[in-house]
This record gives C-alpha cells, sequence and structure tokens, in this order.
C-alpha cells in the first residue's frame, strides 16, 4: 500500500485572499445590519466579533462537529433523518 499524501489546501476550508469565507460572510453582513441600524462605530465592533464569530462557525462546519452535534442532539431527528438511530451505547463506538 502506497502512502498518499494530500495538499494543505484540500484539508483546510475555503478561503478568499487567504482570509475563511464564514468570517466574511459573517463579518460583512453584521457591518452592514449594524451600521444601517446603530452607526459605523458600533457597525465595526461587532464586524469583529461577527468575523471570529463566523471563522469558528465555519471551522466547526467544515471539521463536522455542528452536523454531528445536530444529528445526535435534534429532537426529532428520527423524522427528519428516516432511518432508526442507534443507541446511546452505540454512539459512542461510532
Amino acid at each position: 500500500m502506497r502512502n498518499i499524501r494530500f495538499n494543505n489546501c484540500l484539508n483546510q476550508p475555503t478561503k478568499l485572499y487567504n482570509v475563511p469565507i464564514g468570517g466574511l460572510i459573517v463579518g460583512g453582513f453584521s457591518l452592514l445590519l449594524f451600521s444601517i441600524i446603530y452607526g459605523v462605530v458600533t457597525g465595526v465592533v461587532v464586524m469583529t466579533l461577527g468575523f471570529f464569530l463566523g471563522n469558528w462557525f465555519g471551522k466547526n462546519w467544515y471539521l463536522g462537529r455542528i452536523q454531528s452535534y445536530i444529528y445526535w442532539h435534534l429532537p426529532i431527528a428520527k423524522i427528519l433523518i428516516d432511518k432508526k438511530l442507534p443507541e446511546s451505547y452505540q454512539r459512542k463506538l461510532m
């Protein structure tokens, strides 16, 4: 069996100008929204918080942590996923 090496770009979330897209989207949206409502200075402060929140959300979404949390903790997962969920002791094995 031959070892396969992946490029770093295949193991990272998508970036635009070396900035994660999740941070750009959430930061830009929060800047626009809060600049209109509260003013530009407040919009810039909230933009930085939104940027870091978007980076965190994008990274955890890419790593699959958010999807697995939704899958295991959603109250109506059996209806939405349409298959039988394993018992809690079997979840640890997966």
